[in-house]
């Protein structure tokens, strides 16, 4: 995470810029992609974009169907 965070920005503290790194690393392969890159801007561009990075970060697949 140190590679990501700057070290003296008080807008965003250091563990906020992990939790956008995850939301952003969407194959979950502990890098961005220039694809995921884009992907991450264009979400960060919506009016809901808090709403959707709490929802990607929090996103598991849960099977529903019944046994």
């Amino acid at each position: 995470m140190s590679a990501i965070a700057p070290r003296d920005d008080d807008r965003i503290q250091r563990t906020q810029y992990g939790i956008l790194f995850k939301v952003a690393d969407r194959a979950k392969r502990g890098r961005v992609s220039w694809d995921d890159f884009y992907i991450f801007e264009t979400l960060l561009n919506r009016p809901d974009a808090e709403y959707w990075i709490a929802f990607q970060y929090f996103d598991v697949y849960v099977d529903v169907r019944p046994p």
